[in-house]
């Protein structure tokens, strides 16, 4: 960590005009969810994992985008169209996040605080069937004549945002 630490001290502070990948894990909590009509849903704790890039307009002010992906499971309760009837089901969630941001350092230094902000739009599968599975053949010239099924699963996509605070 030492002999590390010699050339990190060394590197400019001048972060002007440069550009800034970045790699990270996201962590959620377990969580419990109740949705009109009476349906519940528990979601266990996960991690999902982001990749970023970023452009230093000034010292202070970085400009970029970063994609989230992830899994987590769950357990629910889905209410039906006769009162008092449940259907449990239990599953994988599948997410995808795209964000634009902003991100202000306060100082030039090899060592800021900064507070970061973000607005894009999120993709989530329940992976719960919508209606009953299909199968479709074709020829391949490959691998000759192929079959496969598929179902249709419920999907919900929406507005997202993000605040921040941290050190680098």
């Amino acid at each position: 960590a030492l002999a590390g630490a010699q050339p990190a001290a060394a590197q400019s502070a001048d972060r002007e005009g440069s550009w800034e990948t970045s790699i990270g894990v996201n962590f959620q909590n377990s969580t419990e969810a109740d949705f009109k009509g009476g349906t519940t849903a528990e979601f266990d704790s996960d991690t999902s994992f982001r990749f970023g890039l970023s452009y230093h307009y000034t010292d202070n002010l970085e400009f970029g985008a970063a994609l989230g992906i992830g899994t987590t499971d769950y357990k629910a309760d889905i209410a039906s169209d006769v009162p008092g009837v449940f259907y449990g089901v239990k599953g994988d969630l599948e997410f995808t996040t795209l964000m634009v941001n902003a991100t202000w350092n306060f100082m030039s230094g090899p060592f800021s605080p900064f507070v970061t902000g973000g607005i894009g739009w999120s993709w989530v599968d329940t992976n719960i069937a919508t209606e009953p599975p299909q199968t479709g053949c074709w020829w391949d010239p490959w691998w000759g004549y192929v079959c496969t099924s598929w179902q249709d699963t419920r999907t919900i996509d929406g507005f997202a945002y993000q605040l921040g605070v941290g050190a680098r």
